[in-house]
């Protein structure tokens, strides 16, 4: 289902937390943004406080790195908003400055999304008079490396279907199928943890 109008927060809304790769303790302050802004973190601990824009282009892979995302523009990096990221998209917020105090995005006690997510229905989302911009899906894509794979069909709304298939007897085989909403965010992907 389209969203007719983009979306942003009420409200200044801040949560703090410990980076998971770093351990480094920091901040997170959320502000409404105007239309058409997108997401955009802004290092509030560097010189001038300089912002990264959540693109593609601006996805950097680093081997050294372990196992976390990273943004990069104009050589200033955020590492590790898997969580945060996953709040904002799973509660439809288009327009959003994301302020942190550190390199890498601090994570509440909870080790989910879904304290971020309670932070920020609780700022109040608040409809835009402009039409989101998303991308679309006209044909079917598939693309595959090292064993993971991912395939996208068109579809009027979003339907996510995740299978693991995981050597330990803990986890073994495992498939979900949502159709993602507010709801079903926040009731079955939100809670879900990252296992290492």
């Amino acid at each position: 289902m389209k969203r007719a109008c983009q979306r942003t927060i009420g409200r200044e809304a801040t949560f703090e937390g410990v980076g998971l790769h770093t351990g480094e303790r920091g901040r997170v302050t959320f502000r409404p943004a105007s239309e058409d802004t997108g997401l955009r973190f802004v290092r509030a601990d560097l010189p001038g406080a300089p912002a990264v824009q959540v693109r593609p282009e601006n996805a950097r892979f680093d081997p050294n790195a372990g196992r976390r995302t990273i943004l990069e523009q104009d050589g200033v990096q955020i590492h590790t908003m898997e969580h945060l990221l996953a709040a904002v998209g799973g509660l439809g917020i288009d327009n959003l400055i994301i302020e942190t105090t550190t390199m890498e995005i601090a994570e509440p006690a909870d080790g989910s999304a879904e304290p971020i997510a309670k932070v920020l229905l609780e700022a109040g989302i608040v409809d835009q008079e402009r039409a989101p911009r998303h991308i679309k899906i006209s044909k079917p894509v598939h693309w595959a490396s090292n064993g993971a794979e991912i395939s996208a069909v068109p579809f009027d709304g979003l339907r996510l279907t995740y299978k693991i298939d995981y050597p330990n007897p803990l986890i073994g085989t495992r498939v979900l199928t949502l159709d993602v909403n507010r709801d079903t965010f926040m009731r079955d992907i939100a809670p879900a943890r990252t296992f290492v």
